[in-house]
């Protein structure tokens, strides 16, 4: 008699885990993923449609360039004054650094002359090319100047946000929408 009660504890146990695993964890799973999914359409829903970049042209240090022709990279602008900015300077060069070495990633800097050689891996958009490109996005963008402002185009050359880097919750919001907009790992070069 104890022999079969103890037999139909453990049949009992056996069948309450295999529901566990069976139909529990998979609910678990399941939402957990939903809402991963919900926070990635509410931030991708957070972003405007600003208007579409037609024509920029920008070189880097080491002689690549990049053109408007170009689709499929996550290009954040900025100008020379917040470049060559100390404080200002140093958190936008924190944010590319986070993802300069991501192949879809681009930082573009306005300039008219300055010396932006301490970019390493940034692209210049200098002279004539720097100053249409500024026109265009401040018109877009409806803004006066871009100084200490960031502009983040998406990789259909779509203009999303305009970001104020000396506000601590933009700075944050710009991170989470270029990471939102980077192409899943396994279609990145």
């Amino acid at each position: 008699m104890e022999e079969r009660r103890k037999k139909r504890r453990r049949i009992l146990a056996s069948m309450i885990t295999l529901l566990i695993i069976v139909i529990v964890l998979p609910l678990i799973s399941l939402k957990y993923l939903k809402e991963g999914l919900d926070y990635r359409q509410d931030r991708l829903a957070e972003l405007a449609e600003l208007g579409k970049v037609d024509s920029y042209k920008a070189v880097s240090t080491d002689g690549k360039s990049i053109d408007h022709n170009k689709l499929g990279n996550v290009i954040v602008v900025s100008d020379e004054m917040l470049a060559c900015d100390g404080q200002h300077g140093q958190t936008l060069r924190e944010y590319v650094e986070k993802f300069e070495n991501q192949d879809v990633f681009r930082h573009v800097i306005l300039t008219s002359g300055k010396d932006c050689t301490g970019w390493k891996k940034s692209f210049i958009a200098a002279e004539e090319n720097g100053q249409a490109l500024g026109r265009q996005l401040s018109k877009l963008a409806s803004m006066d100047d871009l100084n200490k402002k960031v502009i983040l185009i998406d990789r259909e050359n779509e203009i999303r946000q305009v970001y104020d880097l000396t506000k601590r919750a933009d700075i944050e919001l710009l991170v989470t929408h270029t990471t939102i907009l980077m192409p899943p790992l396994k279609k990145r070069g």
